[in-house]
Order: structure tokens, then sequence, then C-alpha cells
């Protein structure tokens, strides 16, 4: 029995070799090879015949499939969203003006598809027919499907033909990741909500305006200054500061020069899934959030205490980059200066920031990520670490971490 066991790991290389070079296709080919040169040696007429229904079977196998497809049209949604990590059902419509069988149907290298998605299949389209595809993103982004690739070996299994398919454009908004935050230490000064007891707003609560400012989606309508939006013939909403609510500051970082790693297990895409975590931690808990990305395109979020967070929120999570070319440093100090009335900050310093003396004031959560282990993967330590300064908390954060348990490191 061991002596068959090291045959079979012997000749293992051998058979993963063959099975990479051979398939059904050159399998017929050397053979009508083989054949042929068999009744061109001996003069077999019965070879020859042999020969010519080999040749027959495979000009058919050739040319089947890719007039099988040449007639097939898709339809896709205008708009859809999941998840990253999530199974995503991609419906289709197929048209075709001539009957086509045995179709599978999958996106082209542009959609980050993971290996867990699973092709379309059409069995018979005559006609019209709907199928589905199912898609597991495994990068959060904001992305567009506007070709498909098809593909046939009816009828005998032996070639498969692609085709390239254009089709009317989906935009598919993959939103991060998010996990459930019980707690979350280090914010102990006005309310106990950070420590999982849900607050209840007064109606009546105490606020100062603050300044005005353009329309965004998810504004309160009762909050729109009328006499100025009809003055710059576009919509103005009031600002307030409210004193007697808690809130929260988050700052990402979306600096270039301070994301390192690989997608999806970067440095800003752990902080993009910490942040989106956090604002539904605080939509929860009754806080108030106020969230800065200063990307190329530049992102503010705001969460009014209770307000749900929405696809609208979720979406700009979907849309943010690390291309921003601002110093993250200076971007704290500015924005926490702005937002001088939030005593909650959650910021995303570089691993080696020495000094944070602008926010000594402040309830602060600083996440920093273990740069080298993001870098080197090998290197990566088992656990975050959590260390308390003050009314600060760091946690250093290293790559592969689970972030599901990135606060409990504190407890």
């Amino acid at each position: 029995m061991a002596q068959q066991m090291d045959l079979t790991e012997q000749l293992r290389p051998l058979l993963l070799w063959f099975s990479r070079r051979f398939n059904p296709q050159r399998f017929f080919i050397v053979l009508t090879l083989v054949l042929f040169l068999v009744a061109w040696n001996r003069g077999i007429a019965l070879l020859y015949g042999m020969v010519s229904l080999l040749i027959a079977l495979l000009a058919v196998s050739y040319l089947l499939p890719g007039l099988n497809i040449r007639k097939l049209q898709v339809k896709l949604p205008t708009h859809l969203q999941c998840h990253a990590g999530q199974m995503l059902t991609l419906p289709l419509q197929l048209f075709s003006r001539t009957p086509c069988q045995h179709i599978s149907i999958n996106t082209d290298h542009r959609f980050p598809a993971d290996d867990a998605s699973q092709a379309a299949f059409a069995p018979y389209v005559d006609g019209e027919a709907n199928v589905d595809l199912r898609l597991v993103c495994k990068q959060r982004g904001d992305y567009s499907i506007d070709q498909l690739t098809a593909s046939s070996d009816f009828p005998f299994g032996i070639h498969t033909a692609q085709r390239t398919i254009d089709c009317s454009r989906c935009r598919v908004l993959v939103y991060p990741r998010t996990f459930r935050i019980s707690q979350l230490p280090g914010f102990n000064s006005r309310s106990s909500s950070f420590h999982g007891q849900r607050i209840i707003n007064l109606p009546h609560a105490d606020e100062e305006y603050a300044g005005a400012r353009e329309y965004r989606h998810g504004d309160s309508l009762k909050h729109i200054h009328w006499g100025a939006s009809a003055k710059h013939q576009e919509l103005i909403v009031r600002e307030f500061e409210s004193y007697d609510q808690p809130a929260m500051l988050i700052i990402l970082n979306c600096n270039a020069d301070d994301d390192h790693g690989s997608a999806p297990d970067s440095c800003f895409e752990y902080s993009v899934e910490i942040a989106a975590s956090l604002m539904l931690f605080a939509s929860h808990q009754g806080i108030a959030v106020e969230l800065i990305a200063e990307s190329a395109s530049g992102f503010h979020l705001s969460l009014a205490p209770g307000e749900n967070v929405s696809e609208y929120h979720l979406g700009q999570f979907a849309q943010m980059k690390a291309d921003g070319d601002r110093d993250y440093v200076q971007q704290v100090i500015s924005v926490c200066s702005r937002f001088h009335h939030i005593d909650s900050v959650v910021t995303f310093l570089p691993q080696h920031t020495l000094g944070t003396h602008w926010l000594d004031t402040k309830n602060h959560v600083d996440i920093r990520f273990d740069e080298a282990s993001f870098i080197n993967r090998s290197m990566a330590p088992s656990a975050a670490k959590a260390s308390r300064s003050g009314t600060r908390v760091t946690y250093t954060v290293p790559w592969g971490h689970p972030l599901e348990h990135l606060f409990d490191a504190s407890q």
C-alpha cells in the first residue's frame, strides 16, 4: 500500500502536466493525425473513413459554438448594490433571433469577482430568456458592467467559443464590509452611550447657528434656508452646532503615501471598514457623526443623532479612494479646529507619528496600522495591541487581524 501511494505521488507531476496540456480538442486532433499516418502508411480504406469522420467532427465542433452565440444580446439592470464579500445576484435578460443552447455568461476581468462567483447558464434561448449571474465581489468600489463574456461548447463539448457582448451599462456599488461594535472604549466624557446604552434625543436640544452650506442628499428639509436658496438658485441649508448631544468626529487618512499593502487588505481599506462600522455604531447609539475624507474628490458625511445610516452614506464609502496628497497630521489639526465643539475624535495617524498635543483635550481613539506587516505579510503579529495615555486610546492593527475583534484589544 505504501509503495502504491509513493508511486501515485511520483506520477502526480506527470498527471498534472498532462491535464494542463491535453484536452478533448487536442486529443481528437492528435488521434486524427495518428490515424491518417497509419492509413497513409498501410493504405487501409477504413482508417481513411475514420479520419474523414474525425475531421468532420472537429469542423462542426469549431463552427457551431461560434454560430450558436453570434446573435445573442444581453440587457442588464441600471443599478445594483451589495456589500463586499456578499453574493450579488445580477439578473440578465437574454435575447436571440435564432435558437441557441448551452450558453454560459460571466463578467470580464474588469469586475473583481471572487472565485466563489457562479456563471449564469442558459440551457436554451429562443427569443427571450431570463437567467441570474451570481457574483461575489471581494473589493469595495464603484464599478460599471457594460460587457459580458458569453461562451458555448455546443454540441460536442470539444471546442469552446467565446464572444464579448456589449450590453446596457449597469452601475454596481459595492459597499465596504462592516462589523458590529458593542462598545467603544475611550469615549467617556458626556455620555455613557459609547458603552452600549442607547440615547433618546430631546426634541429641544440647545443648538447654535453655525452657518450655511449647499444642500446634500440626506439633509433635513426643515433646515433649508429658503431666502438664500432663492438668491443663489440652489438649495442652501442651515448648519447648527449642538452642545448637549454626544458627537463623534472621524477623520479618514486618504493620503496615498500612507496606504500600504494591496486591496482589499490595505491600510486604507481597513480604515474605510472601521469608519463605516463606527458610523453604524453611532447611528444605533444616537450619536451624531461628522466624517471627513480629504481625497481627490473630497467627502464630508454627516449623521444626525438618531439618524440611520442610509444607502447614500454607504455609497459614499464605496467611492472613497486613497488618492489625496495633503499631509494627514496637518489635515487633523485643521479639521479639529473647524469642528472644535466635538470632543470625541477618531484618527488614523501614520504609525510613527510623534506627539498629539493638539488633541490632548479630546477623547481620542487613534488607530494606527503596523505598516511593516502590510508590506511584508509574513511579519504580521498575531493580534492588535491597545495602549492608553490620558484620554487617548491607541490601537495598533496588523495585517490580517479580524477587525470585528479590534476594540476587544483594550478590554
